[in-house]
């Protein structure tokens, strides 16, 4: 059996399937292979897709492939609406059972174009075969149980301000969340899918990936080179590549899965995200280029307790899509206290989330505080604050301020030396930030700068040398630890290791900021993890996309970029560049 979905929105249509067939071998056994190209081309602007028995299937396309050969008139969609339902009928009364006596049916949809663009869409429905028009949405085979996703969610697609291929994206992850609730078995293998405007019928490429930096996830995506779809297991490096159905019919039966939409387990998943920093500080310049936190804040000095302060909490992390609740504690070893609740939404897991919060602390007495941030159970950061008490009177001028504030900084400092975090007895480390980038300034820990942190890298020809910083600040524990970054690959898992160093943890509240120049090859396109350890636990990880001048796994380029990319230029895209979403 089949899904085939049909959607015409405002900028044109989409036309998705499975593509799984099903021998029923007796009533208790079923062999199901997915290869089976089930929207099949008629001409630059139609096509046809079907569910149902296979061989009816065939015998209706062949008969009206063959009359479009004899009649290039039957390119009109109207004209081949009407004889599609002549044809259909004919080829369902005459093979109305098969073989072994069962009864076989066929439902089928044409897609068109006219010569003034109008973009038509029909279903045909047994026995009579009349063509029916599609308003908005249709889903045809044993997929239908899809339509209740289509109901809830079409005109929320429909409304949205985003390109005719995005739109169509999204209605393919849809469909197969709704198809992994209901675990349709008949259904099965990756969508197979085409856009239909103005221009024309275009194929479009799908696929997915579970990021899983610790261990290798899921990998899989559907292409089509040279008239042919292929499936391909971007983790195992498995391919298998669609036939059209007058090849099924003349194959034996072979159990062939290359991917199931299977129900969920509705055990709770151990969720996790990865930081890319958490900071405290007064200011930040966010640009696309570059990025300054001014006024990092570890020690704060008042002669005057309590007090109240504000600060500014400055986040990035990246992790599952979906809708979290976000808290920050104060910790002062004896009470913890919420002082931060909201709820952030992640849209794309590849895309890191910025936030900053403005925060009050209310401080009673001196000492060490620490700040937790959580997304719901996952403890995300720890970040150690010193509150001291200046051992000089107040400044009564100027230059009072001025011959103060350096004795009273490296005092605050040493007074944070000597505190411990309890919290941090248990484990090697916590880290405040993790970042590539082209270059980093670091000014006496009171302020950092990132220049150019990297998103993507588009090159023509691999493997690619890139020259970068990776910029890391820890507050390790106490005594010998060893740190480590390797470039893993996303789909493969892959690892080479690229930096690595042993360092000395004299302070649990200091931060040491570990900063290294390295040379990394890029073997080939792909999506890659940087990934940190600390005495071999894994502590955070950060995405990159390896692109050609034809993107497939992060953002399209301009015109005058991709030109660029093809002559052999080395483009970096950097974090918070706009351009259009591939």
């Amino acid at each position: 059996m089949t899904m085939v979905a049909a959607c015409r929105f405002s900028e044109g249509a989409t036309i998705i399937a499975d593509s799984r067939v099903t021998w029923e071998i007796s009533s208790s056994i079923n062999i199901y292979s997915d290869r089976a190209q089930k929207i099949l081309y008629l001409s630059p602007m139609l096509a046809i897709a079907f569910a149902g028995t296979v061989p009816l299937a065939t015998n209706i396309i062949n008969e009206i492939r063959a009359c479009i050969n004899r009649k290039s008139s039957l390119n009109n969609p109207s004209k081949l609406s009407r004889k599609l339902s002549r044809i259909a009928r004919f080829y369902y009364q005459k093979y109305l059972y098969d073989s072994g006596g069962h009864k076989i049916s066929v439902c089928l949809l044409l897609g068109g174009i006219g010569v003034t663009g109008n973009i038509f869409l029909w279903t045909y429905e047994p026995p009579d075969f009349v063509a029916t028009t599609v308003p908005k949405w249709i889903v045809i085979g044993s997929g239908a149980v899809v339509s209740s996703y289509l109901e809830r969610n079409f005109k929320k697609i429909e409304a949205e301000k985003d390109t005719l291929q995005i739109k169509s994206h999204r209605l393919m992850m849809g469909l197969e969340s709704e198809l992994a609730k209901h675990g349709v078995k008949s259904v099965g293998g990756l969508f197979q899918a085409i856009l239909l405007s103005s221009k024309g019928i275009c194929p479009l490429t799908y696929g997915f990936m579970d990021l899983r930096p610790e261990a290798p996830g899921p990998a899989k995506e559907i292409s089509i080179s040279k008239g042919v779809w292929t499936q391909k297991d971007l983790t195992k490096k498995k391919e298998v590549q669609l036939v059209e159905p007058k090849i099924i019919v003349k194959s034996l039966p072979q159990e062939e899965r290359f991917h199931d939409y299977e129900p969920p387990t509705f055990e709770k998943r151990d969720l996790k995200w990865y930081l890319g920093h958490f900071i405290t500080c007064l200011k930040t310049d966010k640009q696309i280029n570059k990025t300054i936190f001014k006024g990092v804040v570890s020690q704060i000095g008042s002669y005057l307790y309590p007090m109240s302060i504000p600060i500014l909490v400055s986040l990035e992390f990246w992790g599952p899509r979906g809708t979290y609740p976000l808290r920050i504690y104060i910790d002062n070893c004896v009470d913890k206290m919420l002082i931060l609740e909201d709820n952030i939404s992640v849209d794309y897991p590849y895309d890191p989330v910025e936030l900053e919060k403005p925060l009050r602390l209310d401080i009673k007495e001196t000492g060490p505080i620490f700040l937790e941030c959580y997304i719901e159970e996952h403890l995300l950061g720890r970040k150690a604050l010193f509150f001291g008490k200046p051992e000089t009177n107040p400044p009564r001028t100027l230059k009072d301020m001025v011959d103060i504030r350096e004795h009273a900084i490296k005092n605050l400092v040493e007074e944070h030396h000597k505190c411990s975090d309890p919290v941090l007895k248990s484990r090697s480390c916590f880290l405040e930030f993790f970042i590539i980038c082209e270059e980093v300034n670091i000014k006496d820990s009171e302020e950092y700068e990132f220049l150019r942190e990297f998103k993507a890298v588009y090159f023509n020809k691999y493997p690619l040398l890139l020259k970068l910083y990776i910029a890391s600040g820890f507050r390790f524990s106490k005594g010998k630890h060893s740190a480590r970054v390797d470039l893993i690959n996303a789909f493969t898992h892959e690892t080479t290791t690229i930096a690595s160093g042993n360092f000395e943890g004299s302070s649990d509240c200091i931060v040491t900021p570990v900063i290294g120049k390295v040379l990394v090859r890029i073997p080939e396109p792909g999506i890659y993890y940087f990934n940190l350890y600390v005495d071999d636990q894994f502590t955070s990880s950060i995405l990159l996309a390896a692109e050609t001048d034809k993107p497939k796994f992060s953002y399209s380029l301009l015109d005058e970029n991709i030109k660029s990319v093809e002559s052999g230029e080395l483009l970096i895209l950097s974090k918070r560049s706009k351009q259009a979403e591939h």
